[in-house]
């Protein structure tokens, strides 16, 4: 579900953040760990600075702020 998705997506994203400084193994990391919890095939985006436009389909997408980083995740 929808619910079970963005909880697991926040616990990749605070395990990111807990481990590492640099955006780029932040990014690998939540990706990696993201789609070994769910499945594969997700885009994921974090930055202190990141602008961008992306389509998406209801129920496969999720944005959230995490200590001053911006975190985006599609799946699809």
């Amino acid at each position: 579900t929808c619910l079970k998705r963005c909880s697991k997506s926040l616990e990749c994203a605070i395990l990111a953040i807990d481990k590492y400084n640099v955006e780029r193994e932040m990014t690998a990391l939540t990706e990696r760990e993201f789609e070994q919890k769910c499945s594969p095939t997700r885009h994921c985006i974090v930055g202190r600075k990141s602008v961008g436009y992306v389509s998406h389909e209801i129920m496969y997408f999720i944005f959230f702020l995490m200590h001053g980083v911006n975190i985006l995740f599609k799946a699809g």
